[in-house]
């Protein structure tokens, strides 16, 4: 299961099931330490650790966590028969990375909040995909399961040509075009989720990774982005 944000920007509404002798398996790379999923029952939780974890864009690792022994002998076995054991020198990146991803996710996410705030102010936008918003259809939800928030999420523009979006993506100056996220650079790329409505008044989807540039800073370059998109499109206005 993968119902943190980074694929559909949505929550999946997790309780304690009744398995019937299934192992559930949870990507928390999205959730980190700010989500428990063992305590809502997971038998095998992964995550992303080349994101947060990492936090310099400099290391492709992935943890594993068990809920119990069995579980784990299990899953290591696995780990050990596809030979793909963590290297020392990536270990060491991401045990870095981990001294300061308290004061770096606080900082990212405080700022993605206060950015997914203001772009709900903005005419261009017709919505925004923060579960930390109280417009967020599942707020009530990620209040009850999430005990802070994260760095991604997603807005729609309004009705926008593509190649306006591309020229206001293109001309940021501090967002970078990128798939990864999670760094200390902040991030912007155009998506499109299947679950959502593209008619004809909706446009594309941008997904952000918010670094660890000062907010104001990242508020005036997507100010000038937008001028840009209006500048180029003759809809959406």
């Amino acid at each position: 299961m993968e119902w943190q944000m980074h694929i559909l920007l949505s929550l999946y509404p997790f309780s304690k099931p009744e398995k019937a002798g299934a192992v559930v398996i949870c990507d928390n790379s999205w959730g980190g330490s700010i989500f428990k999923p063992h305590d809502l029952g997971c038998d095998v939780v992964t995550n992303a650790a080349s994101k947060l974890i990492a936090g310099h864009s400099d290391l492709i690792l992935g943890l594993i966590s068990a809920k119990d022994e069995q579980t784990y002998r299990k899953v290591k076995e696995i780990v050990t028969d596809l030979g793909c054991p963590p290297g020392p020198d990536d270990c060491y990146n991401a045990l870095r990375g981990m001294r300061t991803l308290g004061v770096r996710l606080k900082h990212q996410a405080e700022s993605a909040l206060r950015i997914a705030e203001w772009l709900e102010s903005r005419t261009e936008v017709a919505r925004v995909m923060h579960p930390a918003l109280k417009s967020h259809p599942q707020n009530e939800l990620f209040r009850r399961d999430f005990r802070g928030s994260s760095v991604l999420f997603g807005f729609q523009l309004r009705g926008f040509e593509h190649a306006a979006v591309v020229s206001m993506v293109e001309n940021l100056k501090l967002f970078s075009l990128g798939f990864s996220w999670g760094g200390f650079k902040s991030l912007i790329t155009i998506t499109e989720l299947p679950n959502w409505d593209y008619g004809a008044e909706l446009g594309e989807t941008l997904r952000l990774s918010i670094g660890l540039e000062d907010p104001l800073d990242l508020v005036e370059d997507l100010k000038e982005g937008f001028q840009i998109l209006r500048t180029h499109s003759t809809v959406g206005s």
